[in-house]
């Protein structure tokens, strides 16, 4: 009897660890991270889903600001952000390897005739920025931090939708330019038929982005290391090329 009593609470452990939630939490940065609960949630979510999930974990993802994410994932609230730069939550946990890049890029109008040359371009210009984003890992990200209080500068917004909103400062006419993700701004551009049009004039360079853990969930390893080993299996069956294509991506992860 005693027996058979142990192999329960044996098997009642195992399924507890399996049935655990990974709650993730990222402002619509699509198509890294998109529409909670529908058929294409990010292909971040659904690497997730193939690693992690394969492990018999369940991944509870869900839309909010940017910075209240990142506060509240550091503070063990919540297990990861999606969507990361090292900068930008340099104590928090990895995987081996990126899921992505991506150059952030400056958008303007299409009559606009100022374009982006290096820091001292950004003299005669307004631009929009999310507060908490990195974008570069060196001098622009600095310049945010010395001209954030300068609104003729730097227009700092926080929400869950940020392009959307940084789109509407730009066509409203409060700010000279905005800038963001291209590979972002070129899905939601294509996916979006009444988009307003916009042009690229000028690029930062590309720097990787991640999921990223918790740094006091003591998990976070394991989860990371889960994510790396899963992204060797999900290339070699094919199932990673599969992922990306639904979102028009090619795999150049690094």
């Amino acid at each position: 009897m005693k027996k058979i009593w142990f192999l329960a609470l044996t098997i009642i452990g195992l399924n507890s660890i399996h049935a655990e939630t990974i709650k993730v939490r990222a402002d619509s940065w699509c198509p890294y991270n998109c529409t909670p609960n529908s058929n294409k949630p990010g292909y971040m979510i659904e690497i997730m889903q193939q690693t992690l999930g394969k492990k018999g974990y369940t991944i509870d993802y869900h839309e909010m600001n940017w910075a209240r994410a990142i506060t509240a994932t550091r503070s063990g609230k919540f297990n990861a952000v999606v969507g990361a730069r090292k900068s930008e939550v340099p104590d928090f946990v990895f995987p081996e390897v990126s899921l992505g890049g991506g150059r952030s890029c400056f958008y303007v109008l299409p009559k606009t005739n100022w374009k982006y040359s290096g820091l001292t371009s950004l003299d005669t210009a307004t631009v929009g920025v999310v507060r908490d984003y990195a974008y570069d890992d060196g001098e622009f990200d600095e310049y945010i931090k010395k001209h954030q209080n300068n609104i003729k500068r730097i227009e700092v917004i926080s929400g869950d939708d940020p392009l959307t909103r940084n789109i509407s400062k730009l066509s409203s006419g409060r700010i000279t330019s905005f800038i963001e993700n291209s590979t972002v701004v070129q899905f939601n551009q294509a996916r979006n038929k009444k988009s307003t049009p916009m042009k690229n004039v000028g690029c930062l360079r590309d720097v990787p982005v991640y999921i990223a853990f918790s740094p006091v969930n003591p998990q976070s390893k394991a989860y990371a290391q889960i994510v790396s080993d899963g992204m060797v299996e999900l290339r070699k069956s094919g199932a990673l090329k599969k992922i990306l294509a639904k979102y028009g991506l090619k795999d150049d992860f690094k």
